[in-house]
């Protein structure tokens, strides 16, 4: 800089002296900030009561822990933590979303977001199948037919024993149905099931 001196006659502003100076080479880009990569979760659908591990993936990692907001579409039926921390020098962080008793099928979105940027997954959420009509038919002294209707294709398997803890399952038929029928083999003879 220049310095000038007050003499007896005053500050004169004519008499300023500038410096100029100009910085050439490349300039320093400017920080970015990190944004949402992905959102992924384990699992693509989520029966009644169960869960899942959702992945949160960064653009790059922080110096810092980096707190991601999330949210979720369907609040009554499936939980998420409002929020999941990307631990300093990560990219990633796990969180799990999780189902209550469904009563109806539904889809839910699962929304990460920071710095203005998002990523969503979304989980279909399958309610069980309702069950009505069940019937025990063609009852013999060692087996009997079991039948019933679903209100949504199912696969067909039966529980069954003489105690209420049941203690057997038939053989499991993967078709998808809505009219099952279970033929039940090797029942002892006078034995309530």
């Amino acid at each position: 800089g220049a310095y000038e001196y007050l003499t007896f006659g005053g500050y004169d502003a004519s008499d300023d002296i500038i410096d100029e100076l100009t910085v050439t080479g490349p300039a320093l880009p400017p920080a970015t900030l990190p944004t949402i990569s992905s959102l992924q979760c384990a699992a693509a659908s989520l029966a009644s009561n169960a869960s899942t591990t959702c992945t949160v993936m960064l653009s790059k990692a922080t110096t810092t822990s980096t707190v991601v907001a999330l949210a979720n579409s369907a609040p009554s039926v499936l939980t998420v933590p409002a929020s999941v921390s990307v631990a300093a020098n990560a990219t990633s962080a796990t969180f799990t979303a999780s189902t209550g008793t469904l009563v109806s099928g539904q889809t839910a979105t699962v929304t990460a977001t920071l710095n203005g940027s998002s990523q969503s997954a979304t989980l279909s959420l399958v309610a069980p199948a309702a069950l009505s009509g069940i019937t025990a038919s063609a009852i013999t002294a060692s087996g009997a037919t079991i039948t019933w209707i679903t209100d949504k294709n199912s696969d067909s398997q039966v529980a069954y024993g003489a105690t209420a803890a049941y203690g057997s399952v038939s053989v499991l038929d993967p078709a998808p149905v809505t009219s099952h029928m279970i033929n039940l083999t090797g029942l002892a003879a006078s034995t309530t099931y």
